[in-house]
């Protein structure tokens, strides 16, 4: 699943990425029609941005990431609740527990689940007619300069379409949102982003100048794209 590159990046990671609406939480577990104390499993937690939301609903969970710094510092963040595990693993290496949950979660990890247990595990985990939801969020157009920022924003990534041996028809939703940021906590959202990996710390630097010649503070607009399918029978 995850490269070596995101686990080298925890703290900053923990620090910059952003949460989720809490539009999608609502969305997600009315879809899901969960029953109470009913588990849920997530794909991949980072340090626990997409967690904590469906957390603090009370919701049980066993969540899985591979890398160790981000394990510890999402077994941090989510040690105010209980019913929360989290498990240093890969999806493809947990030991199925069969029709365990009813809903999946996957925030921005599903793509790099190997395609032999993407959907065929995933659906093994679910009771029938559970829910798999994945989701992610992209800068949509960020507010600096483009001759300030080292790359633009990626476009959207393509949605595959989940296998429909195992789910039923995808239901979507997309949601707009915006969040401030001030120059340290900027440079360390691009810093995060694979799409920067390669780009030299002066050129971030530069982004940090410009945010501090303006004010200290940019808006960058989100837009956060849902799907969701249950399992078939």
């Amino acid at each position: 699943m995850r490269g070596g590159f995101f686990d080298g990046h925890a703290e900053r990671y923990d620090r910059a990425r952003p949460g989720y609406p809490e539009a999608l939480v609502d969305d997600v577990l009315a879809f899901a029609g969960l029953a109470p104390g009913e588990r849920a499993l997530e794909i991949g937690c980072g340090t626990g941005q997409a967690t904590e939301a469906f957390a603090a609903r009370g919701l049980p969970m066993l969540c899985l990431e591979p890398g160790p710094r981000l394990a510890a510092r999402a077994r941090t963040r989510l040690a105010p609740h209980t019913a929360v595990e989290v498990a240093e693993a890969t999806f493809e290496d947990w030991p199925l527990e069969a029709e365990g949950f009813g809903l999946v979660l996957a925030a921005r990890s599903l793509h790099w689940v190997a395609p032999r247990a993407r959907y065929r595990k995933t659906a093994r985990a679910l009771r029938p007619g559970g829910v798999l939801a994945a989701f992610g969020s992209a800068v949509v157009e960020h507010d600096l300069p483009r001759d300030v920022l080292p790359r633009p924003p990626a476009p959207p990534r393509s949605e595959e379409p989940f296998d429909g041996r195992h789910f039923g028809e995808t239901v979507r939703r997309v949601y707009a949102w915006t969040r401030a940021y001030n120059a340290d906590a900027d440079a360390d959202l691009l810093a995060t982003r694979s799409r920067y990996r390669d780009v030299p710390p002066a050129e971030l630097e530069r982004v940090r100048e410009t945010i501090e010649a303006r004010g200290g503070t940019v808006l960058v607009p989100f837009e956060t794209r849902l799907r969701m399918a249950r399992r078939l029978p």
